[in-house]
């Protein structure tokens, strides 16, 4: 263990002289950062380290040209560590070369210190990475993948399609099973890349097992991405399902055949629930004003400068077959327009008919209620209601003013009246 010893007396020198703070977590190379600031402007305390690292990069850079001596090119890169011991090149360039000489247990050893030793340089942790590769060692590679993956953002787009690989090996489920345990930081974004590319079947496993996992559960970003595919994959009850299991306990209560008609939940723009437009104009948000029973109730503030083919508030439902009535509270505030809004209900899977539209509203009008009636058939399995313009003509798409909404409800109906 000759070079263990080495660096463990090599650690304390450097312990001692007080600079280990070049070990930075936000490193990208092996060239300290100093390296590059004039002398005049560097404290004269670290006068002595900046020209040990330029010592340290220029015995790497000799021990490199020595292709014909093995022991000169290793003492040279020894030298290039007692210089500088966060010099993570010097370190690579032994590897190297024990690499080459087929020195199997002294090439492990460099590579096990130099992880420990340099976890911030991604050039170090890429160069383990190749080596643990070519050793067989799948465990070793994922180790250094995830402190890439940490410390460089970057390589995450080249990286993932390799860990993709391995999450559908059923092999490896131990090596990817911590993540999914206890997700770094990188796993969000890796999941929703899962989300895109992964079979939906081997998908499902592996939400499942974030949702048991014992550390903490599926994050909304998780969640969000796995309801989603599902949705691109027709499986609409599923991801309902799946999106209502997300519900905080408070929110439960607003979850009814359409989901918070009285815009109390404060959940907006997800694959269920209200879906609003977050423009200027038109401007849509809930808001506090007179004559509502809860605190708040939907405004929507349009101004008269372009035409506007409005069809800016939706919801998808999933209401079984069976007759319905939809009533709701609305008030206008001197909406000037010819058509006018219309709230309608259309099926969006097994069919695209318009099941059922309200009367336009247009005008200035106090609190008022509205209802209709409506039919949902057999072949409408998904439906969404959306508020629209009346008019499909580009001249008759015209609003300024502003109108209200609240407890907007959908209840079933035992027959048709």
């Amino acid at each position: 263990m000759w070079f263990q010893a080495l660096f463990v007396r090599l650690f304390a020198i450097v312990v001692s002289a007080g600079l280990l703070y070049s070990l930075s977590i936000y490193a990208v190379s092996d060239i300290n950062s100093e390296a590059v600031i004039s002398d005049y402007e560097m404290p004269l305390a670290n006068l002595q380290h900046h020209a040990d690292v330029l010592s340290a990069e220029a015995l790497v850079v000799q021990s490199i040209s020595k292709t014909d001596s093995f022991e000169e090119a290793e003492q040279l890169a020894l030298n290039a560590l007692q210089n500088n011991l966060s010099s993570g090149r010097a370190a690579s360039r032994l590897l190297e070369l024990y690499e080459k000489q087929g020195s199997d247990s002294k090439a492990d050893e460099v590579a096990e210190l130099s992880g420990r030793l340099w976890s911030a340089h991604t050039f170090t942790r890429s160069r383990l990475a190749d080596y643990w590769f070519s050793r067989g060692r799948v465990d070793k590679v994922v180790e250094e993948w995830n402190v890439l993956l940490i410390r460089n953002p970057r390589l995450r787009s080249q990286l993932f399609p390799y860990l993709m690989n391995l999450i559908n090996d059923p092999s490896a489920d131990a090596l990817m099973g911590q993540f999914v345990q206890s997700p770094p930081n990188w796993w969000p974004s890796f999941f929703a890349y899962l989300s895109r590319e992964l079979s939906i079947d081997r998908l499902r496993e592996v939400y499942q097992a974030r949702v048991l996992s014992s550390v903490r559960g599926v994050s909304d970003s998780e969640r969000g991405a796995y309801v989603s595919r599902l949705v691109k994959e027709g499986e609409w009850q599923e991801a309902r399902d799946a999106w209502s299991g997300g519900l905080k306990p408070y929110q439960k209560k607003y979850d009814n055949l359409i989901f918070d008609g009285g815009f109390e939940s404060g959940i907006y723009n997800q694959a269920f629930g209200w879906v609003v437009s977050r423009s200027k104009n038109p401007r849509i948000k809930p808001d506090i004003t007179y004559g509502i029973k809860g605190r708040k109730a939907l405004q929507v503030s349009l101004r008269k400068n372009v035409p506007i083919n409005f069809r800016h508030v939706s919801q998808r439902l999933m209401l079984e077959p069976g007759y319905y009535e939809l009533a709701l509270r609305y008030r206008t505030d001197t909406l000037k327009t010819t058509k006018g809004l219309s709230w309608r209900i259309r099926c969006i899977e097994g069919g695209s008919e318009v099941l059922v539209e309200s009367i336009p509203l247009l005008g200035s009008n106090p609190w008022s209620k509205l209802s209709v009636d409506f039919e949902v058939p057999e072949s409408c399995r998904v439906q969404l209601i959306r508020l629209e313009a009346t008019s499909r003509f580009r001249h008759e798409q015209y609003f300024a003013g502003s109108l209200w909404f609240d407890d907007i409800e959908i209840t079933r109906k035992q027959e048709e009246e």
